[in-house]
């Protein structure tokens, strides 16, 4: 387990300050070990696990509702695990 996915998992489990958060924002963007901290973010979200219920099928159909009528092309979005 790498320092980065260490970081990135307390990062996520939002124990941080204010100020501290500003700054894992900045680390995560610096263009410095990028792979290795999309690798441990990655990583990160494959062990999330994700449930639905009522409310997030009321929220994705206002979402649906909001979306503008005039596009001729339907667009789906697929999220990997």
């Amino acid at each position: 387990m790498s320092n980065t996915y260490k970081i990135i998992k307390n990062f996520v489990s939002d124990k941080f300050s204010p100020e501290l958060k500003e700054k894992m924002w900045r680390w995560l963007i610096d263009s410095a070990e990028q792979d290795e901290k999309e690798e441990a973010m990655m990583q990160v979200w494959e062990e999330q696990e994700f449930k639905t219920d009522a409310s997030t099928i009321c929220s994705y159909q206002n979402f649906r509702k909001k979306l503008p009528h005039s596009q001729k092309t339907a667009i789906s979005y697929t999220l990997r695990k």
